[in-house]
């Protein structure tokens, strides 16, 4: 079942206010795992259909209810979401130990809505090597960090590298590109490349940091 957006979400309290005259009202809304919408991670995570029954002096209440328990249809992140006012920008030792020895789990390639399209898994080992996942697809490297940035080197001369400014909400990370200068007063261009967590971790990061 295709996740209820936002506008369809609106539509139907609209017409759950102003239609609605009989003694109970049934309220049927698709929502989605919050830690896959949040991190752009678990794409084979199933939907889940919520069914409310509820007495018609409470249906404001379900309302609210409902939104709650989906929030993130609303606002969820896209690429051009700056998070950086509300992150903590990781440099030095912090940065270090964030990756080193850990595998990484996460998504870029994200659409207007926030939702991602490509997946990746990166191990970072102790030695300074890398192996990149994505579609079945392994790639070995090195990773390094240089002016406080992590910096990717891929053996392969079709994929491409690349050193990030590594910014943390909770224990979700995002990636921003050496390649965009990093100004306080762009709008409207995307800013982080990518998002991960540690592997197994469950993301914590906020569904709209704006």
């Amino acid at each position: 079942m295709i996740p209820m957006s936002a506008e369809n979400l609106r539509s139907s309290i609209r017409f759950a206010l102003t239609s609605i005259n009989a003694e109970i009202a049934i309220i049927i809304i698709n929502v989605r795992s919050a830690t896959e919408l949040c991190a752009g991670l678990q794409p084979e995570a199933l939907s889940k259909e919520t069914t409310l029954i509820v007495p018609l002096k409470f249906l404001k209440i379900a309302i609210v209810s409902l939104l709650l328990s989906c929030p993130i249809a609303a606002h969820a992140q896209s690429q051009k979401t700056d998070i950086r006012p509300n992150a903590n920008r990781l440099m030095g030792d912090k940065l270090r130990t964030s990756f080193k020895g850990k595998t990484h789990s996460g998504a870029y390639n994200f659409t207007e809505e926030g939702q991602p399209t490509r997946f990746y898994e990166e191990i970072h080992g102790s030695d300074g090597r890398i192996s990149y996942t994505e579609n079945g697809r392994k790639d070995p490297g090195t990773w390094l960090i240089m002016k406080n940035m992590m910096c990717y080197l891929y053996d392969a001369g079709d994929m491409p590298g690349g050193c990030f400014r590594v910014y943390r909400v909770a224990n979700c990370y995002y990636f921003y590109s050496d390649r965009d200068a990093e100004r306080e007063d762009e709008l409207d261009r995307d800013y982080w490349i990518a998002r991960s967590v540690v592997k197994g971790e469950q993301p914590q990061c906020e569904v709209s940091i704006s």
